[in-house]
C-alpha cells in the first residue's frame, strides 16, 4: 500500500515538478504536494504539516542553498533534498555541507525513491531516540542524585551523533565550564600520553562487548592534572551496532597519588645502597631490603625475625645501641650518628646510622627505622687524602714555580703554592683575600695584554703567557705563566689551574746570548746583502753607462731604462725584505682574493725559477677573501719559491695549492695568533732535496743558511716566518730527505660578502692639480724627482734641503701653501713632525703629508703622528704620490 507524504517543492519548472512527483509515485509514496517558485512563497508554506522538502538547486530569484538556510532557520526536523540539472562536486558539498539530507542530479531521479526512504528513516530514528533519551533522563533522575553524592558524575556518549549528555558533576570533576554536546569536547581534556589507551578501552567496549573501564588522566581548564576512573557499558540497536555508551566518571587522583607514593618508597627502599631495616619496639627485625644484604650479608630470610642487636651490634657495646633504639621509641626523635657495624662474616664496617620512629595512624610510636650507609671507602678516603695533602704541602714547599687553582672567573683562588710569596713579594693570605691583587701586580705596560690574551685563549682550554710584574719594593721580574682548564664529565670548565715561573734570569742570559749570536751574525749578513747589492749596483751603473753613449736608440735606451728601474724594484725589494725581518716595515692591510694573488705571483715567478724548474698551481674554487698586504704576501710566496728553487739544483717541480676550511680547535691551541672560524691556506711544495731532520727545528731562525757563505743572508724563511705572523696566521713545514719539502700556511679568513677594493696602477689618468706644495727632503737624489713629478702634475712646488731652510720660505709664501711634504727625519734638528706643528700653529688648514723610509724611525726617535696622518712609505712609485697628495688636498681618509 502506498505511503502518502507531503511535500513541499521548490521548483520554477513545471515540468521537472512533474518528473519529481513520478518519481515519488514510482518509489511507492502517493505525494500530495505543492509547488512554490519564490521565497516568499516558500517561506508561507514552511509549516509543521509537511514531511518532506525537495528544492532545486537554481531558482529565479533565489537558490537551494538559501532555501537550506531558511529551513535551518525554521528548527525542522524533516528531510531536506536538492536536485539540481547541472552536476557538480562542489555544489553538492556545499549543500551536503550546510545540512542537505541528499544531493541529486534531475537526470537520475531513479535514486530520489531510496534517498527520500532513507531521509524519512532517519529522521524518524532521531525522533524516537531524542523520545528515548528523554525518557530515560527523567527515569535517571534520583540515580543521578544518587551518584553525585557518591562525588560521581554520570555520561552519555551518542555514538551516531557523536553528542555528549554530561551530569552536573561531571562537570565539577572535569572543571568545565560550558556544555559541550560533541565527544571531542572530552577527549581534548584527556591528557595526551594516555589517550591511546582511553581509545583502546573504548574500542574494546564497542567491538568486544565488554564493559568500559579505563583508568586515565585529564587535564582540567585550570591546569590540573587529575587521574579519573571511567566505566560505562555499550547499548546496541536491532543491527547489533553500538548505538551509545553510558557510563560514570570519578576522580581518583587522591587514591593515585598514594599508591604512587608507596610504590615510590617501596622502590626507593628496594634500590636503595643503603642498608634499610625496620624492627618493632623490642628490636626484632621486620623488613630487611637489599641494600642490607649487600652491607651486612645476611638475607632477608635470615634476618627477619632475629632481634637486631645480634645480627650488627658491635659485640662490645649492644646494651649502648639497645639504649638508642628504647630512647627514639619513648622521645620520637630522630637520631644520626656515625658507628661501628658487624657483617655476618665478624669484619667491621662503618656507617653513618639514622634512626627514626615508625608511627600509625594515630600518630603512636609502633616500630623503628633504622637506615645504615656504608662509609668506609669514605672514612678510607679522607684518610688518604689528609695523607696526600701533606705530602703535596712538602713538595709544594721544595718547588720554585708557583702552583695556583682558581675559579673560571678568578672570583676566588682555591690554591697557591708557598713560591708565591716568595717571587711575587706577598703572602699568600693577601691572594686569598683579594684575588684581583694577583692582576694588579702586572706590569701597567703588560697588564691590558695579558687579560685579553687570558679571555681569549682561556675558554679554548688555557693559555701561554710572560708578562712582568712589579713587586712591592718596586723591583720587577719577568714570568711565564702557564694554565689549563679543569673540565667536568660534561666538558665544562669547573675551575683553571696553572703554573707560574720566574724567567728573569733565563730571560738575562737569553738576550746575553743573542747579543753573542749578533755579533756572529754581522759576518754573514755582510757578505749575503754585500753580494745581492753588487749586483743590483752592478746592473744600474752598466745601465745608466750604456744610456750615456750615443750609440744607442729610442728602444735600447728605453730597455736600459726598464732595466734599471728592475734593479731599483729589487733594491727596494732586499730593504722591504731587512725592514719585515726587524719588524720595522709598516703594513698596508687590504682585502684580498688568495686565488687571484696567487695567479699574478706565478707569472713572474716563472721568470725567477728558472726553465729547469716545472711551476704547477692548483687553486681551490670560491675562496672566502683574507685580510693582508699584497707586497708582503707576494714576498711570501718569492722566498718560498726561490727557497725551493735553490733546493732543486737539476730542476723539479713547484707545486702552489690553496683551499679553505675551518680552523681547527687543535690549531687554535697551538698557534696563539690563530682564532676560531673559517681559514685559507696555501701550500708551497717541492720534490728537491729536502731538508734534514736536524735542521727542520732551526729553518725559521734568523741568519739560519746551509747555503754557502756569500750565497744568501738566511733572512728568507726568517722574513716569511715574520710576514705570515704579522698576519695572525701560521707557517709550519715538512720535509724528508731525498722526497722534498712542503710550507703550509694559514691565514684568517673575512666574513661572507667582504669584497676586494680595486686600486688603479695606470699614471694615464692621475688627477692634475693646480696647488703650491711645500717639499721638504734632504736626499738631494730624491727631492729633484719629487719636484719633476709634481710639476708635471700641475703643482707649483717650493723646495727645501732642511727643516730650517723650510721656515724661510714659509716666512715668504705662507699664504699659498696649501701642502707640506715632508721627510720625518732631517738635519739641522728640525723634525718633519716638529715642522708641521709649527707651520699648523700659524695656519691651522694647512695640509701635511709625512715620508720616511722605514715607519721605525717614529718609535725610534719618539715621534707619534696625529691620527689620520698621510704617511707615504719610501720608495713609492709617482703614481702613488700624486694619488696621495691629490686625496690629502682633496680632504679624503688616508688609506
Amino acid at each position: 500500500m502506498a505511503r502518502t507524504l507531503r511535500v513541499l517543492l521548490v521548483e520554477d519548472s513545471p515540468v521537472d515538478a512533474e518528473l519529481t512527483m513520478m518519481a515519488l509515485e514510482q518509489a511507492g509514496f502517493q505525494a500530495v504536494w505543492r509547488c512554490v517558485e519564490t521565497e516568499s512563497e516558500y517561506l508561507a508554506s514552511l509549516t509543521e504539516d509537511i514531511e518532506l522538502v525537495i528544492s532545486d538547486y537554481f531558482l529565479p530569484g533565489f537558490d537551494g542553498l538559501r532555501a537550506l538556510e531558511l529551513f535551518k532557520a525554521r528548527g525542522m526536523e524533516i528531510p531536506f533534498i536538492i536536485v539540481t540539472g547541472v552536476a557538480g562536486e562542489e555544489p553538492a558539498a556545499a549543500a551536503m555541507r550546510n545540512g542537505a539530507s541528499d544531493f541529486l542530479v534531475k537526470d537520475r531521479l531513479a535514486r530520489l525513491g531510496p534517498a527520500v526512504t532513507q531521509a524519512l528513516q532517519q529522521c524518524q530514528l532521531r525522533r524516537e531516540r531524542t523520545e528515548a533519551i528523554m525518557a530515560l533522563r527523567k527515569s535517571d533522575e534520583r540515580l543521578k542524585l544518587a551518584l553525585a553524592a557518591a562525588g560521581m558524575g554520570a555520561w552519555e556518549w551518542e555514538i551516531q551523533t557523536g553528542r555528549m549528555f554530561w551530569s552536573a558533576e561531571c562537570y565539577s570533576i572535569t572543571g568545565a565550564t560550558d556544555f559541550n554536546e560533541r565527544l571531542e569536547g572530552f577527549e581534548r581534556l584527556v591528557y595526551k600520553e594516555d589517550r591511546r589507551f582511553h581509545d583502546a578501552a573504548v574500542q574494546r567496549a564497542l567491538v568486544g562487548r565488554v564493559p568500559y573501564r579505563a583508568e586515565f588522566r585529564i587535564v582540567r581548564p585550570d591546569g590540573q592534572l587529575r587521574w579519573v576512573s571511567n566505566m560505562g557499558r555499550a547499548e546496541y540497536g536491532p543491527d547489533g551496532r553500538p548505538v551509545r555508551l553510558v557510563g560514570t566518571v570519578h576522580d581518583i587522583t587522591e587514591r593515585k597519588r598514594a599508591e604512587e607514593t608507596r610504590e615510590r618508597l617501596v622502590a626507593i627502599v628496594e634500590s636503595s645502597s643503603d642498608a634499610i631495616v625496620s624492627t618493632n619496639l623490642a628490636g626484632v627485625v621486620l623488613t630487611w631490603n637489599p641494600g642490607a644484604e649487600r652491607v651486612f650479608g645476611y638475607t632477608s630470610t635470615e634476618a627477619i625475625g632475629q632481634p637486631i642487636g645480634a645480627l650488627v651490634f658491635p659485640a662490645s657495646r649492644p646494651s649502648d645501641e639497645m639504649e638508642i633504639l628504647s630512647q627514639v621509641a619513648h622521645s620520637g626523635d630522630i637520631v644520626r650518628f656515625e658507628a661501628m657495624r658487624r657483617k655476618k662474616d665478624g669484619s667491621a664496617v662503618d656507617a653513618m646510622v639514622t634512626i627514626a620512629p615508625i608511627r600509625d595512624g594515630t600518630g603512636r610510636v609502633v616500630g623503628i627505622s633504622q637506615v645504615a650507609q656504608d662509609i668506609t671507602e669514605r672514612k678510607q678516603g679522607e684518610q688518604a687524602l689528609r695523607e696526600s695533602d701533606e705530602r703535596f704541602q712538602q713538595l709544594a714547599g721544595g718547588i720554585h714555580e708557583v702552583f695556583w687553582m682558581a675559579t673560571v672567573d678568578w672570583g676566588k683562588i682555591l690554591y697557591v703554592s708557598p713560591a708565591y710569596e716568595q717571587i711575587w713579594g706577598r703572602s699568600c693570605e693577601s691572594l686569598y683575600a683579594n684575588p684581583r691583587s694577583w692582576t694588579d701586580a702586572i706590569h701597567p705596560d703588560d697588564r691590558a695584554r695579558v687579560l685579553e690574551e687570558a679571555r681569549a685563549r682561556q675558554v679554548l682550554g688555557g693559555y701561554d703567557i710572560e708578562y712582568r710584574i712589579v713587586r712591592p719594593n718596586g723591583e720587577s721580574k719577568w714570568i711565564h705563566d702557564r694554565a689549563v682548564a679543569v673540565r667536568g664529565a660534561d666538558g665544562s670548565i669547573l675551575r683553571i689551574a696553572g703554573v707560574a715561573e720566574d724567567i728573569s734570569a733565563r730571560l738575562t742570559l737569553e738576550a746575553q746570548f743573542r747579543q753573542a749570536q749578533k755579533m756572529e751574525a754581522i759576518g754573514q749578513l755582510a757578505g749575503g746583502i754585500a753580494h745581492d747589492f753588487n749586483n743590483i749596483l752592478t746592473a744600474i751603473h752598466a745601465n745608466a753607462a750604456l744610456m750615456m753613449s750615443a750609440n744607442l736608440n729610442a728602444a735600447e735606451q728605453a730597455e736600459c731604462v726598464q732595466q734599471v728601474i728592475q734593479a731599483a724594484g729589487r733594491a727596494a725589494g732586499l730593504t722591504r725584505q731587512l725592514l719585515i725581518f726587524g719588524r720595522k716595515q709598516s703594513m698596508n692591510p687590504q682585502n684580498l682574493d688568495l686565488n687571484e694573488l696567487v695567479g699574478n705571483v706565478v707569472k713572474m715567478l716563472r721568470r725567477v725559477v728558472g726553465e729547469d724548474v716545472s711551476l704547477v698551481s692548483c687553486l681551490a674554487p670560491k675562496l672566502p677573501l683574507f685580510q693582508g698586504d699584497l707586497g708582503m704576501i707576494e714576498q711570501v710566496l718569492l722566498n718560498l719559491a726561490v727557497n725551493s728553487r735553490d733546493a732543486m739544483p737539476g730542476g723539479g717541480t713547484i707545486t702552489i695549492e690553496t683551499s679553505t676550511r675551518a680552523i681547527t680547535i687543535e690549531e687554535v691551541r697551538q698557534y696563539p695568533q690563530a682564532t676560531p672560524g673559517q681559514g685559507v691556506f696555501i701550500s708551497v711544495a717541492d720534490d728537491g732535496t729536502g731538508i734534514a731532520p736536524e735542521h727542520l727545528p732551526r729553518v725559521f731562525e734568523p741568519f739560519f743558511t746551509t747555503k754557502e757563505v756569500g750565497k744568501g743572508t738566511g733572512l728568507g724563511l726568517a722574513t716569511a716566518y715574520g710576514i705570515v705572523k704579522q698576519h695572525r696566521g701560521w707557517i709550519t713545514v715538512k720535509s724528508e730527505l731525498g722526497k722534498g719539502t712542503t710550507f703550509h700556511i694559514g691565514f684568517p679568513a673575512l666574513a661572507a660578502g667582504s669584497v676586494v677594493v680595486k686600486k688603479s696602477e695606470s699614471t694615464d689618468a692621475l688627477p692634475m692639480g693646480s696647488e703650491t706644495i711645500l717639499v721638504v727632503e734632504d736626499e738631494i737624489y730624491l727631492r729633484p724627482v719629487i719636484v719633476t713629478v709634481l710639476r708635471r702634475y700641475g703643482y707649483k712646488v717650493l723646495e727645501a734641503v732642511s727643516g730650517q731652510a723650510a721656515l724661510d720660505i714659509w716666512r715668504t709664501h705662507s699664504a699659498e701653501i696649501r701642502l707640506l711634504f715632508t721627510d720625518l727625519v732631517m738635519p739641522q734638528g728640525i723634525s718633519g713632525v716638529t715642522l708641521a706643528e709649527q707651520l699648523k700653529r700659524e695656519n691651522p688648514g694647512l695640509k701635511v703629508i709625512y715620508t720616511s723610509g722605514y715607519s721605525a724611525e717614529l718609535s725610534a726617535r719618539g715621534v707619534s703622528l696625529p691620527a689620520g696622518s698621510f704617511f707615504l712609505q719610501k720608495p713609492y712609485p709617482p703614481q702613488k704620490l700624486v694619488e696621495t697628495v691629490r686625496a690629502c688636498l682633496d680632504g679624503r681618509s688616508p688609506d
